[in-house]
């Protein structure tokens, strides 16, 4: 193997390289990885590039090749996943990697998530650290998600394109679009300005907090969106004061509790959770105070 020479792939020789070890199962992999992209968006750690390639497998694994990341932030820091269990061997796994590239999209410019267009060899996770990441970024990349259907081929067999469909085409084909449609700008808000400034919004997401008694109440707009967290004992009058104004919706499903301090998480469960429209069985749900009549 040809290891580039470090200054001409990183821009600032003195950047820091971590190699994550994760879990020995294929969600464990995929779970691992969004948590640690989830805590350094948390702790503002900018994202600059994902980079995504095909790993080969070491002599007599498992599989042929695996997922693997490298992630760059602004801050001239990578983590280094090559050590991953991810593989597109079956529908199951397939959906692993369908969900993590949706996370992942959310938490960055989805237009900085790129693949390798060749594999890479599995001699690549013997190296230490900081040469794997030179490695990893003298590869050709290309946009994975308006790509998705090419960066499947890395995973098969001498690299061949496979007909569409045989994947879950129809989820690959909504990521992208949901990427670049999805909230990002995403900031908290006093009951005052809620109120004061709804009729500058679109909609009204509303919903439960898992384990908390408050009630999420966002304004959004376009990729803006506005959440205040209410005590429940003040929700449904602060509700009454903006009702009918937007279009409103709820979510069909828990917020989790972390969406009270990570920004990470907002930005995953705003995007994530389906939102039913706010009628009056799902508007009971939210309000203990709502009776179907007043709707």
């Amino acid at each position: 193997m040809n290891i580039p020479a470090i200054e001409l792939v990183l821009a600032n020789t003195n950047a820091t390289v971590v190699r994550q070890k994760l879990p020995r199962t294929t969600y464990g992999s995929k779970d691992a990885i969004i948590q640690i992209l989830r805590d350094a968006i948390d702790m503002e750690e900018s994202v600059r590039n994902i980079y995504a390639f095909s790993l080969e497998g070491k002599p007599n694994a498992g599989r042929d090749c695996y997922l693997a990341f490298l992630i760059e932030y602004q801050n001239d820091h990578f983590d280094l996943f090559d050590d991953s269990e991810m593989n597109m061997g079956n529908e199951a796994r397939e959906y692993e990697i369908i969900s993590i590239m949706q996370h992942i999209s959310l938490l960055s410019n989805p237009n900085h998530l790129l693949y390798s267009t060749k594999r890479l060899p599995y001699q690549l996770r013997d190296m230490p650290p900081f040469q794997a990441a030179c490695m990893i970024k003298s590869q050709s990349f290309k946009p994975l998600l308006p790509n998705w259907h090419a960066f499947t081929a890395i995973f098969n067999k001498d690299q061949q394109l496979h007909p569409k469909d045989i994947y879950q085409a129809d989820d690959w084909e909504q990521l992208y679009d949901n990427a670049k449609s999805a909230i990002r700008n995403i900031s908290t808000c006093t009951v005052k300005h809620l109120v004061e400034n709804a009729m500058n919004y679109e909609n009204l997401y509303m919903g439960m907090i898992r384990g908390h008694e408050f009630r999420a109440l966002i304004l959004v707009k376009d990729t803006e969106c506005k959440v205040c967290f209410v005590p429940v004992e003040n929700a449904y009058e602060v509700y009454k004061e903006i009702r009918g104004k937007l279009d409103e919706f709820v979510f069909g499903d828990f917020l989790p509790e972390s969406v009270l301090k990570s920004s990470g998480q907002r930005l995953l469960s705003f995007n994530k959770i389906e939102l039913m429209p706010a009628v009056n069985g799902n508007l009971s749900w939210v309000f203990r105070e709502f009776e179907g009549h007043d709707n």
